[in-house]
C-alpha cells in the first residue's frame, strides 16, 4: 500500500484546503471517525476561496483549475481536492484532542507564517501575504488552525514543543555522532608507474607548483581542468582504501610518498582535515531533524487513515485510504461533468 501524502509535504495550494464542522440538516459531505463534515463546510470553504482572485489566479497558473466552465461552478477535481483536505485535517484535529495538545500563542504564529510560505509560490513576486491577507477574517484563522494543528502534533511525536528556537542545536548535541564527520580535503596526481611517481616527486620537492604539474603529469583526465584537486572526502565515501587510509593518516600540507591502488600509483596532498563546526552544518542539521519529524508524522498519519472509518458521500465519490483522495469526479450537477455549483444539490 502506497503511504498517504502527509499534509505538511501537500502542494501549497492544496495543504491550504480542508476544515472539519459540525452537522446539518443535509447529509454530511463526509463522515470521519464518526466527525460529520457537513455540506455547509464544502461550500463555506469554496466561497472563501473564490473570493480571493490573486489565490485563484495563482492557483490556476501554477496548479491545476479551480473553476468551472460554467459561471458560479468549481471544478469537480478542485472540489474533491478539498473535500479530502478536509477529511486529512480532520484527523490531525482528532489526534491533537485525542493526545490533549494544546497550541500555544507561538505554535500559531509559525502557522501563520507557515500558511503564508506556502502561498507564496502562488504569487508573481512570491508575496504570500497578500494572497493570505486576501482571505476573509474567518478563513484566515481556519488555515492558521489548521497548520498549528499539525506543527503541534508532529512536535508531541518526537518529544519536541511545538515551537522550539533551540531544537536544531539540541538534535546535533544528541546526534554528535552523526554529524561530528571528519573530512580531508586532498588533491592527487596519478601516474603510471612507481619510477614516474618518484620522478614527480622530486619535482615537487623542488618547489614545482603541485596543481600544474598535476595538469601537466596526471593520467587522470580531470586534472587537466581542476589541477588534480578531489575536494573533501570522509571516511564513508566511496573511496579506494589505499588512497582513503593516505588521505587521513598523512601530515596535513605535505606531499605524502606514492600510494599504489587500482588505477595506479598516486601522490596524494592532504591540504586540510578537520571536524565541521555546529554553525557550518547548521543548516544540514536543521534539515535532518526536519526529515526525522516528518517521518514520524509519516507513519503516524499513514497509521490513522488505515484505522479511520471515512464515509464519503458517494455523489463527491469514494475515499482512497491508499492516497487520501476521493475517487472519481465529484457530482455531476451541471451540463459538463467537469465542472459542480458551488455546493451539491440537497
Amino acid at each position: 500500500m502506497r503511504p498517504v501524502r502527509p499534509i505538511a509535504l501537500l502542494a501549497v495550494a492544496v495543504a491550504l484546503l480542508g476544515a472539519a464542522c459540525g452537522g446539518g440538516t443535509t447529509p454530511p459531505a463526509a463522515v470521519v471517525n464518526g466527525v460529520e463534515i457537513t455540506q455547509q463546510a464544502v461550500v463555506d470553504e469554496l466561497e472563501a476561496i473564490g473570493a480571493n482572485e490573486a489565490y485563484l489566479q495563482g492557483y490556476e497558473e501554477q496548479v491545476a483549475a479551480v473553476v468551472g466552465a460554467e459561471e458560479g461552478t468549481f471544478d469537480s477535481a478542485f472540489v474533491n481536492e478539498t473535500l479530502a483536505l478536509q477529511v486529512q485535517y480532520q484527523l490531525v484535529l482528532n489526534a491533537v484532542d485525542e493526545r490533549g495538545i494544546a497550541s500555544d500563542e507561538g505554535c500559531r504564529q509559525a502557522a501563520r507564517d507557515q500558511a503564508i510560505s506556502r502561498l507564496g509560490p502562488l504569487s508573481p513576486t512570491g508575496d504570500g501575504a497578500a494572497i493570505f491577507e486576501a482571505f476573509d477574517a474567518e478563513y484566515r484563522e481556519t488555515l492558521v488552525t489548521r497548520e498549528a494543528a499539525v506543527l503541534a502534533l508532529q512536535g508531541d511525536l518526537v518529544g519536541r514543543p511545538c515551537v522550539d528556537p533551540d531544537a536544531v542545536e539540541a538534535y546535533y548535541e544528541e546526534n554528535r555522532e552523526q554529524f561530528e564527520v571528519e573530512t580531508a580535503c586532498t588533491s592527487h596526481i596519478l601516474l603510471a608507474s612507481e619510477a614516474e611517481a618518484e620522478d614527480v616527486a622530486g619535482l615537487l620537492e623542488d618547489g614545482a607548483d603541485f596543481a600544474e604539474t598535476a595538469q601537466a603529469r596526471s593520467t587522470d583526465p580531470s586534472a587537466a581542468e581542476n589541477g588534480g584537486d578531489l575536494g573533501c572526502l570522509t571516511q564513508a565515501d566511496g573511496i579506494v582504501p589505499e588512497f582513503l587510509e593516505a588521505a587521513f593518516t598523512q601530515p596535513v600540507g605535505e606531499v605524502g610518498p606514492p600510494v599504489q591502488t587500482e588505477f595506479g600509483f598516486h601522490l596524494i596532498l592532504v591540504s586540510s582535515r578537520e571536524v565541521p563546526t555546529f554553525e557550518e552544518i547548521e543548516e544540514q542539521v536543521a534539515q535532518a531533524l526536519a526529515d526525522e519529524v516528518q517521518a514520524a508524522f509519516g507513519t503516524f498519519f499513514q497509521g490513522e487513515v488505515d484505522a479511520a472509518v471515512i464515509d464519503i458521500d458517494d455523489r463527491y465519490g469514494t475515499w482512497n485510504p491508499t492516497n487520501g483522495s476521493i475517487d472519481r469526479p465529484a457530482i455531476e450537477a451541471t451540463g459538463d461533468p467537469t465542472t459542480v455549483p458551488v455546493a451539491p444539490a440537497g
